[in-house]
């Protein structure tokens, strides 16, 4: 997997996929919690992203996986978000106040390096994906997860990992 720096959002292009890091969990109206870091640039960009993704971790709770959300818009960037944080089943609002968790952005890993390998992502676009779990309120650090990232994604030609700075 090879590594580039700056920002996400202008070194993918249309039809690239966006790998975003997610919080399973949800407002009392439904809508997903989008409100820092790339999920935030994300549902700011996908006005539909917050209700879709709430509606999918509304059903699917703790079992919440790696999701492609395939925009309507012909141009747009493919999204994939990446579950690293689990839903707080009492206080599933409150799901983004904890550290992302290491066990669950594996998971997220290897079910993303299934659907590679299968064809569900085109071999053929480029898939962007940040040090999930360790910008902003994550709290984790890349030395933990990078190793994870790299033992399921790193053979893919067309991935790239995406630092910031």
């Amino acid at each position: 997997m090879k590594t580039v720096r700056g920002s996400i959002w202008k070194l993918s292009g249309p039809l690239d996929y966006v790998v975003i890091p997610t919080t399973i969990g949800w407002r009392k109206d439904g809508t997903a919690i989008m409100q820092t870091g790339l999920a935030r640039q994300a549902a700011t960009r996908y006005e539909d992203l917050e209700l879709w993704y709430g509606d999918r971790c509304l059903r699917a709770g703790p079992s919440t996986g790696v999701l492609i959300h395939r925009p309507r818009a012909a141009a747009s960037r493919n999204l994939i978000l990446f579950p690293v944080k689990p839903v707080k089943e009492v206080t599933p609002q409150m799901s983004w106040d904890q550290p992302a968790c290491l066990a669950l952005i594996e998971r997220s890993a290897k079910e993303l390096e299934v659907m590679i390998s299968q064809g569900a992502i085109s071999a053929n676009r480029w898939v962007f994906v940040p040090p999930v779990g360790c910008e902003q309120n994550g709290r984790l650090q890349e030395e933990a997860v990078l190793p994870v990232l790299e033992k399921h994604l790193g053979r893919f030609e067309h991935v790239r990992l995406v630092h910031p700075r």
